[in-house]
């Protein structure tokens, strides 16, 4: 028998990658303040997060920790004084 995740496990992973893509246009509207910036990382690093911890496999097939460095913590935010 393979192990393959469930149905249902695979609904809510590819529901957190919708959510994740929402945050993702978010975070690049101009219209949004620092604050609400912050606010839409915060939420994409905690639901990559949940990503990797429940199903390592499929977030490493969608590159989600490349991502998670990328998108949330980029070098010029994360990195600089």
């Amino acid at each position: 028998m393979l192990n393959r995740p469930s149905l249902f496990l695979t609904d809510v992973l590819f529901f957190l990658s919708r959510q994740a893509e929402v945050l993702k246009a978010d975070m690049t509207d101009s219209k949004l303040g620092p604050a609400e910036v912050w606010t839409s990382r915060q939420a994409l690093q905690d639901l990559y997060q949940k990503m990797l911890v429940t199903d390592l496999e499929y977030a490493l097939d969608k590159k989600v920790e490349q991502d998670l460095g990328t998108s949330v913590c980029p070098v010029s935010h994360c990195y600089t004084k």
